[in-house]
C-alpha cells in the first residue's frame, strides 16, 4: 500500500470505539455505496465519503418571546420544577425559565437517572432542539442536547440506519478527520484554479464542516471536486481496461462448427426470434469467429429477450470445447438465469451448466470449484462469487456480464483474467441514448433489441390520485381472488424527514388491516440475499403464501414472476421515467393482461408530463432520450437510485459535464504512460480500489 494512504484505506476497526457489533451497524449504511466483492472490508475512506444531506442551524436565543414555532434552538434556562408522570401514557415535564419567560422540556421516555441528574431544581441548564407552541406554551419535546457545552451551531445530518445517532456518526467522522493527512495532488494547478476548486483535504473538510445546504449541493466546489475525482479515477480504469483487452491480440480463433447446435436450440424454443434477435446473434458470432477479442455492449428493452440472445451466444464456444461465464448481480436472477438455461439444456444436448454463488458452501462448492477447473462445467451462471480467487477455470473463453454498472471496473476485469483473451458481452437493461453511450463506453461496439416478442401483451398504464386508495385496494383484492399477485413500490424504506412519500413499513403494516399477514411480503436492498431469495421464492413460487410485494427498486431488474400482473409505482416523482419503465418490466410476462398504476398525490405539471410518457409509450429506447431531456443523466443510466453506483460522491444527473472532463483528461493520461507511473496517478487509483487495474501488465 502507498504510504500517503496507509490511513484512509485502513480497516474502519482501526478507529476507537468500531468494535464487531459497531462494524455491523455501520455495513448497513456504508456497504451499498461501494460495490461489493465479496469479503471487502468497510476502510476509514468508506466512512470519510458518507455525505451529509443537510445542515441544521442551531439559533442561539435569550429572549424566549422571540421564538418562532417550529426554531430550533440553544437556550440557557433556569429549571423551575419537574412533573412526574401519573400514568404510563404521560410525559415527563421540566419547566423551565430564564428572564423572558418559561420553557417546559418534555420527555415520553427517558433513563431513571436521567432527569434527576440533569434537571436539578434551581440549577441551570443548557438545551438545543426544536422549539414548539402547544396552547400558548413554548416546549421542546425530546431535546437534541442537554448540558452540553460544545454544541454545534451548524449540524451536518447524515443519513442513518437503525442503531445509529447522527451525533455518534458525526463525532467518528470528525475524529477520522483529525486524522487526514495531505494527499500529493493530481489535479493541475490550473485546472484547479479554472474551477475554484480546492485540495483533495480540503474539500473533504469543507464537505463535513458545511455551514449551509448549499455547500453540500452537487454545483458546490466542495463536492465537484470530490465527484471529479471519483469519475476521473474511474475513467482511467476503464481506460486502462479497454487498452489491456485491445492490445491482446493472441485470441485463439473459433472453429466455425455446422452449427447444428444453434439449430438444435431454435427448434425446441417455442417461439421465434424477432428480427432484432436474430441481427443481434449476427453481429455477435461476426465478431467472436473474427481474430480480435470482442468487447460488445448490447441494450436491450424490457421483456426483449436479451437472456436468449446470451445462451445461443453461447453455443460456439460450447461447440470448440470452451468454456462460458454468465456473471449477474444478485443471487436471484442467478437462480433464474440457471434454472432456464438448465431446463433448455436437456441430456440430449451434452451441455454442463452449473450455479456458483456466495450460499453455496462445503462440498457442493468444492465440487463446482473441481469441475470447472477440469474443464467438466461448460456454462457457469454466478454472482460476485466467480471473482473469487479459489475460481479457476479450465479454458475461459466467453464472458457475459448482466447490468455492468452493478459490478466495479476491477471486478470485471478480474472475471475477464482468468481466461485467455476472452470475448465480452455486456448486457443492459437500460437504454443509454447515444449521446450518453459514446462518453460512458467509448470505443465499445453497441448491439440493440427494440423488438417485443410478438406474442407479448403490452402493459396498460394509468395514474391514480392517492384519494383513489380504497378503490385501488378493492381492485387489488379482487386480482387476488383470481389468482394474480401484485408488486407494490415505494420509493423507501423507513420515513426520511427530507423525502415526504410514504415508506415501506408503513405500507407494510397498513396492508395488514386489509389483507392476511401471510399473504403480504417485502423485499428492500438493506435485507440479506438469503432473505432475499426466500422472500422471492415466496412470491415468485406457484403455490407460495406471498400474493402481494412491497419492495423498493431493488426488483427493478430481471426478476420473473408470470402471475405478477399488475405493478403500483407509488409517488412517482421519487423515480426517472427509464427507472419506472424497468420496474413495469416485472409484470407482463405471463398469458394475462398486466397492469401498471403510477400512484400520485400532488399532480404538477412536470408529473402529468412524466406520466403521460409513460402511458403513451412502451419503448424503452424514446422513454430513454425523454429522460435526458427532463431529468438528467444520472436517472438515465439507472445508477442514481439503483444503490449499487460506484460512486460514493458523484451523481451524473448533475455532474454529466464532468464526466466529459474526465474521459478526456483519462484517455490523455492513459495514453501516455508518463502519467501513470506519477505517484499521484497511482494514489489516485488505489484510493478508489483501481490499483489491480494499473499492473506490469498493462503498462508493459
Amino acid at each position: 500500500m502507498i504510504k500517503e494512504l496507509e490511513f484512509i484505506l485502513s480497516p474502519l476497526s482501526c478507529l476507537k470505539g468500531f468494535g464487531e457489533k459497531t462494524i455491523e451497524i455501520y455495513k448497513k449504511l456504508l456497504s451499498p455505496k461501494r460495490l461489493l466483492d465479496g469479503n471487502k472490508e468497510l476502510k476509514i475512506i468508506d466512512l470519510l465519503y458518507h455525505k451529509p444531506e443537510k445542515i441544521l442551524f442551531r439559533k442561539e436565543v435569550f429572549d424566549l418571546t422571540s421564538v418562532q414555532d417550529g426554531e430550533l434552538i440553544t437556550v440557557k434556562v433556569k429549571v423551575d420544577n419537574y412533573e412526574a408522570p401519573s400514568h404510563r401514557s404521560q410525559p415527563h415535564r421540566i419547566r423551565c425559565f430564564n428572564d423572558t419567560g418559561f420553557i417546559t422540556i418534555i420527555y415520553f421516555k427517558t433513563f431513571p437517572d436521567f432527569i434527576p441528574k440533569n434537571f436539578v431544581e434551581g440549577g441551570w441548564v443548557v438545551i438545543s432542539g426544536k422549539a414548539e407552541r402547544f396552547n400558548n406554551e413554548l416546549q421542546i419535546t425530546h431535546p437534541d442536547y442537554v448540558n452540553n457545552y460544545d454544541i454545534p451551531k451548524f449540524e451536518q445530518i447524515y443519513p442513518l440506519t437503525t442503531g445509529l445517532s447522527n451525533r455518534v456518526l458525526r463525532r467518528s467522522i470528525q475524529i477520522a478527520l483529525s486524522k487526514l493527512s495531505n494527499l500529493p495532488e493530481w489535479l493541475d494547478n490550473n485546472f484547479l484554479f479554472q474551477h475554484q476548486w480546492k485540495s483533495w483535504k480540503d474539500s473533504l473538510l469543507a464537505m463535513h464542516n458545511a455551514k449551509n445546504d448549499n455547500e453540500l449541493s452537487n454545483n458546490s466546489p466542495y463536492i465537484e471536486r470530490l465527484a471529479f475525482d471519483e469519475l476521473l479515477a474511474n475513467q482511467i480504469a476503464l481506460g486502462l481496461m479497454r487498452e489491456k483487452l485491445k492490445n491482446k491480440s493472441d485470441k485463439e480463433i473459433l472453429i466455425n462448427k455446422n452449427k447444428n447446435l444453434k439449430e438444435y436450440f431454435l427448434n425446441k424454443l417455442p417461439f421465434e426470434l424477432t428480427n432484432d434477435q436474430t441481427n443481434v446473434i449476427n453481429e455477435i458470432e461476426n465478431d467472436i469467429y473474427s481474430n480480435k477479442r470482442m468487447m460488445r455492449l448490447l441494450q436491450g428493452d424490457v421483456g426483449s429477450g436479451k437472456t436468449v440472445v446470451a445462451f445461443l451466444s453461447m453455443l460456439p464456444f460450447i461447440e470448440n470445447k470452451k468454456q462460458v461465464a454468465f456473471m449477474v448481480p444478485t443471487s436471484i436472477l442467478a437462480t433464474q438465469h440457471y434454472e432456464w438455461i438448465k431446463n433448455l439444456c436437456d441430456n440430449n444436448s451434452n451441455i454442463n451448466v452449473a450455479i456458483l454463488t456466495g450460499k453455496i458452501k462445503g462440498k457442493k462448492r468444492e465440487k463446482i470449484l473441481n469441475d470447472l477447473k477440469d474443464g467438466k462445467i461448460d456454462i457457469l451462471v454466478g454472482t460476485h462469487a466467480i471473482f473469487q480467487d479459489k475460481v479457476e477455470f479450465n479454458n475461459l473463453s466467453y464472458v457475459i456480464i448482466d447490468e455492468q454498472h452493478r459490478f466495479g471496473v476491477s471486478q470485471r476485469l478480474t472475471l475477464i483474467e482468468k481466461g485467455n483473451s476472452v470475448d465480452t458481452l455486456i448486457m443492459t437493461a437500460t437504454p443509454i441514448p447515444r449521446t450518453l453511450s459514446l462518453t460512458i463506453y467509448g470505443d465499445m461496439d453497441v448491439s440493440s433489441i427494440k423488438e417485443k416478442p410478438k406474442n407479448r401483451k403490452q402493459i396498460i398504464t394509468s395514474s391514480l390520485n392517492k384519494e383513489k386508495f380504497g378503490d385501488l385496494i378493492n381492485h387489488i383484492s379482487a386480482k387476488l381472488k383470481d389468482g394474480e399477485k401484485i408488486y407494490w413500490i415505494c420509493p423507501l424504506i423507513e420515513e426520511a424527514e427530507n423525502l415526504p412519500a410514504t415508506p415501506l413499513f408503513q405500507r407494510y403494516e397498513e396492508f395488514q388491516k386489509f389483507f392476511k399477514k401471510e399473504e403480504i411480503g417485502f423485499i428492500h436492498g438493506k435485507l440479506t440475499e438469503d432473505e432475499k431469495d426466500k422472500i422471492m421464492e415466496d412470491f415468485g413460487n406457484i403455490n407460495g403464501k406471498v400474493k402481494i410485494l412491497i419492495a423498493t427498486t431493488v426488483i427493478e431488474v430481471g426478476i420473473d414472476v408470470p402471475d405478477a400482473t399488475i405493478i403500483i409505482i407509488e409517488s412517482p416523482e421519487r423515480f426517472g421515467l427509464s427507472q419506472m419503465h424497468q420496474l413495469r418490466g416485472r409484470v407482463g410476462r405471463g398469458s394475462k393482461q398486466s397492469y401498471c398504476v403510477l400512484f400520485y398525490e400532488k399532480p404538477t405539471q412536470n408529473l402529468i408530463k412524466r406520466m403521460n410518457i409513460l402511458k403513451d409509450s412502451c419503448d424503452g429506447f424514446f422513454i430513454a432520450e425523454e429522460d435526458l431531456k427532463l431529468r438528467g443523466s444520472g436517472e438515465v443510466l439507472g445508477l442514481k437510485q439503483s444503490g449499487f453506483s460506484e460512486y460514493l460522491i458523484a451523481d451524473l444527473s448533475s455532474h454529466y459535464n464532468l464526466l466529459i472532463e474526465a474521459s478526456k483528461m483519462a484517455r490523455h493520461i492513459v495514453k501516455n504512460k508518463e502519467y501513470l507511473n506519477k505517484n499521484e496517478i497511482k494514489i489516485l487509483l488505489e484510493m478508489f480500489g483501481y490499483n489491480d487495474c494499473l499492473n506490469e501488465a498493462i503498462l508493459n
